[in-house]
């Protein structure tokens, strides 16, 4: 169980609200650890290359972003139906944040060419683990269904690009300038910035959570928002914070404030961000 800020274990909320067990942020470190375990140290090489400058900033804001939401006013190539990574964001304790803080240190794909097939896995048949209606349902186009998640092992794509007005790497590319390399000297290096945003996403994705607990993508369902809030206090404790679009009334955005060590914390006195009392998680 999820140790909140303040040292207490989450109680269960009413209704029996299921909580994942294995959601502990120490495991990062070993997670993180064993990605430079194989790592040659060219990249942190290039880091001292390209300047020594840190930013002296408070914590890291982690956000994961709901396609079905973000889709809604743009125009999207793909809409992955699962929380997906916006970034991992230095942050100063008055709001406001660092940007663009070594423009000398671009944004070079080669410097994660190891982690490259976890950013932008995509789903596929995983021998013996498929069922035959599995395979029917991606045979037939049919393997963007909600109903094909939940029955189907997959590997996803956890940081993609959805937008059809972006061509290649550009929102990798974005993130590591605006944010990334603002991340020094917690972060050393554009290898080190991706890899634990990516070590995070298996600890903080909602998806899971959110499934065990009956609340599931529909264009016609809302729910209610203390609900949805008290599923996620239970797994992650009071160290997040939710956004809404289209007027307060669709789940966009979970923010997850962490302290440099990675360990959870409050974003503030809020939970709710700006959503209405019912909300949609749209399909």
């Amino acid at each position: 169980r999820f140790i909140s800020p303040d040292g207490a274990a989450e109680k269960m909320a009413p209704g029996g609200i299921k909580s994942v067990g294995w959601l502990v942020f120490f495991a990062l470190a070993a997670t993180a650890g064993a990605v430079q375990a194989t790592r040659q140290p060219r990249v942190l090489q290039r880091d001292i290359d390209h300047g020594k400058d840190t930013v002296d900033f408070d914590y890291f804001v982690y956000t994961m972003t709901w396609p079905g939401t973000f889709c809604e006013e743009k125009r999207c190539t793909k809409e992955p139906n699962y929380f997906t990574v916006h970034g991992l964001w230095p942050n100063y304790e008055n709001g406001k944040w660092p940007a663009f803080c070594n423009s000398s240190y671009p944004f070079n794909v080669d410097e994660i060419e190891d982690i490259l097939p976890t950013m932008n896995k995509v789903r596929t048949r995983r021998q013996g683990l498929w069922s035959q209606r599995c395979v029917a349902l991606d045979e037939q186009g049919l393997n963007t269904q909600f109903a094909f998640l939940l029955l189907c092992p997959f590997v996803a794509q956890i940081w993609p690009d959805v937008l059809s007005s972006h061509n290649g790497n550009w929102l990798w590319s974005h993130e590591w300038s605006k944010h990334g390399t603002c991340a020094k000297p917690v972060l050393n290096g554009e290898h080190e910035y991706f890899s634990k945003a990516l070590a995070l996403y298996d600890v903080l994705n909602p998806t899971e959570v959110f499934i065990q607990n009956g609340i599931v993508p529909s264009n016609e369902k809302t729910y209610d928002l203390d609900t949805v809030l008290n599923v996620l206090v239970t797994s992650f404790g009071h160290t997040f914070q939710v956004s809404c679009q289209e007027s307060g009334e669709d789940l966009f955005q979970i923010e997850y404030c962490l302290q440099k060590d990675f360990q959870g914390r409050s974003c503030g006195s809020q939970l709710n961000g700006n959503c209405k009392k019912e909300i949609r998680i749209p399909a």
